[in-house]
Parts: structure tokens; sequence; C-alpha cells
């Protein structure tokens, strides 16, 4: 089109976030959101991975630990995969590991859950996220600050743009540290790290940019 229209400007958008009202929503009582709507402002670590990847079990407990250690609440997305991971080449290993009783200490949803409402809530402080692209684009519309945890495909790329180049984010282990075992240690200071990120200004900074983003369509 740039081309074809010499002196027009030519922006590239999308893809796009649909923000529906509240009357419309089909999922606003599904329990995770009435969890939330118990909790302190910006208080809640939401984690999700997707549903192509599965951690292994000895991931999940270390994830668990890592959260518990911080003090957060959490919200955690935590699916007996109906897909393995696309590189594994075996049966993806349902979410065991976790320590007894540790649910308790926050929500685990077994099941789908309504990602772009939970990432609306003002309970949502952060997202513990593999940085897949709509997740990405959903988590920066809604000004939630990011931990980006790349697995495979274009997520490296992505966790760089937000983290490096947007600053709406951190990193909780380079790309090429991909195959280690994230530790307890590791997951707690991403927590902590995201949560004094929060007094930086990335969530002011994500939030802005991402309204921005919206009223200019």
């Amino acid at each position: 089109m740039a081309e074809r229209s010499p002196g027009l400007h030519v922006w590239a958008v999308g893809p796009t976030v649909l923000l529906r009202k509240e009357h419309q929503e089909p999922h606003k009582f599904h329990e995770c959101l009435q969890w939330l709507d118990k909790k302190a402002q910006q208080s809640v670590v939401y984690v999700a991975f997707g549903t192509i990847v599965s951690m292994r079990a000895v991931q999940v407990r270390e994830l668990a630990q890592g959260l518990e250690a911080s003090g957060q609440p959490f919200l955690w997305v935590l699916r007996y995969a109906e897909k393995g991971d696309v590189f594994a080449g075996r049966e993806a290993e349902g979410p065991r590991g976790l320590p007894e009783g540790y649910e308790g200490k926050g929500l685990i949803v077994r099941d789908w859950a309504p990602q772009l409402e939970i990432l609306r809530h003002p309970s949502t402080g952060g997202f513990f996220t593999h940085c897949g692209w709509n997740s990405c684009m959903e988590s920066f519309t809604m000004g939630v600050p990011m931990v980006g945890w790349p697995m495979h495909s274009d997520q490296p790329v992505n966790v760089q743009l937000l983290t490096g180049v947007l600053g709406v984010g951190s990193a909780v282990k380079e790309w090429h540290e991909r195959d280690d075992i994230v530790r307890t240690e590791r997951v707690e200071r991403a927590v902590r790290k995201e949560e004094g990120g929060r007094a930086e200004g990335h969530r002011p900074k994500g939030c802005e940019q991402g309204w921005d983003v919206l009223y200019r369509l």
C-alpha cells in the first residue's frame, strides 16, 4: 500500500484486543474472578504458560515453592495438558509435584480460565507468562507487567521486545538457559522484582502505552 501511495503514512496495527463491557461478559462468575474480588488491588501474581508446553514435575515444585516464598497471593492456571511439549516427543506429564497443602496458599485452576478478564481485574498485579504473542498483547493492553519465561518459537523475541525495548517487565531466565530448571530462589526473586517494578513504574507505563494504542484505533 505504501509503495502504491507515495506520501501516505501506513502503520501496521494488530492483533488487537477486544474489550467487552461487563454486562456482556459470559465468564464474570468464574470462580477465579470471584476469588480475585476478595484480594487487594494489584496484589495477585497470575501464572499461566499456555496450553502447549507442560512443565516437568520438578519444575512445578520449584515454581510452587518460589511463589510460596515470595509471600504474594497467586492465581495459577495449571492444567493437565491436552497437548504435550511440541519438542518433547513424549506424552506430557500432568501437574504433579506440588507440596502437600500448597493449594491453600492461592488458587490453582486446573482447566480453562478467562485470561483477559483476569488480566484486567484490579487485583492482578503481575503475570508470569511464556510470552506467547496473544498473552503479551492482552497483558500489555491491560497494563499488567510481565515476568517472561519463554519456551519456544517467537517467545524469546517477544521477551526481548517487552523487557529490553518497552520496559514493561522482566525475564526469569535467559533463552540460553531454557533447558535449566528454574530454582525456588530465582522464582522468588523474579516475583519480588516484579513487585518492586510496580513501584518503579512498570505498570503505569504499560497502562499508558496500552491505552494509547487503543485510543488511536
